[in-house]
């Protein structure tokens, strides 16, 4: 079944173009969504006078991919604290949001939020409400990173590689699956080694494998790593994982290097 989801994170040029590489998502399209002018063209929505939302409409197949990994994915892409700003651009345009059209999807939405907000001292501001309304912009605001492989985005290009590898839990599967299992052990994580030092490619690999099993939380152990090998892997993990972003990794780099 083919289903529709409205997003709204920031520049919808570097939002569309984030969705189009997650498996499951086989079409979408940037617009306005919310607001109150008729028709309304890009220049009048960046007057920030019309209420609307720069939003990145989104369909799905549901057997590939659900509406859960969509907006776990959807986190991952936003600064859900920040109040109509992401990245450099700020504007009501800019606003965070989720807007449903099916009113079933509401408790899953609402408890997503919620769950996320678990990962932050601030707020989390991301809208929610019914899709009142959505206007498809203007043809050269579609696909425009495409178009434009060097053109502006406010997101980190690290962040497009991530969506094309993403793959939910399939259900009914135990997140700690064998991959997991022999690298974790009572929510602590064994670093794995090469010749004698800390293996930051993988352990990159399995931070990442940690977060998309949806796991928010672990004890860290620490002090057998010499020197070099701590620093070398605060800069590995703080560089790929914004600190404000992901509480796990967050939790991990502070219970290991402050």
């Amino acid at each position: 079944m083919i289903k529709d989801l409205y997003l709204a994170g920031g520049c919808f040029w570097g939002a569309e173009h984030f969705f189009k590489q997650i498996d499951g998502v086989v079409f979408t399209e940037v617009g306005f969504a919310n607001g109150q002018t008729p028709d309304p063209t890009y220049k009048q929505v960046y007057t920030d006078t019309t209420g609307y939302a720069e939003t990145v409409h989104i369909r799905y197949d549901r057997a590939r991919v659900g509406l859960e990994f969509l907006l776990r994915m959807f986190f991952k892409a936003i600064d859900p604290t920040s109040l109509n700003k992401q990245g450099e651009d700020e504007g009501t345009r800019y606003r965070t949001g989720i807007y449903y059209t099916d009113p079933a999807e509401m408790p899953l939405i609402r408890g997503a939020v919620a769950r996320e907000q678990l990962r932050y001292a601030s707020p989390v501001v991301v809208e929610v409400c019914p899709l009142e309304n959505f206007y498809r912009a203007e043809e050269y605001h579609q696909d425009y990173l495409d178009k434009n492989p060097g053109g502006y985005c406010h997101l980190p290009l690290d962040l497009f590689r991530f969506a094309r590898e993403a793959r939910p839990v399939p259900d009914g599967v135990n997140p700690f699956f064998p991959e997991i299992r022999k690298n974790f052990g009572f929510g602590c994580m064994r670093l794995p080694m090469k010749k004698g030092q800390v293996d930051l490619d993988e352990t990159s690999r399995m931070v990442d494998l940690f977060l998309e099993s949806g796991f928010n939380y672990f004890d860290t152990a620490h002090g057998y790593l010499d020197g070099k090998s701590e620093t070398a892997l605060k800069a590995c993990l703080t560089s790929r994982y914004p600190r404000d972003r992901y509480l796990l990794v967050d939790k991990l780099t502070r219970g290991m290097f402050e």
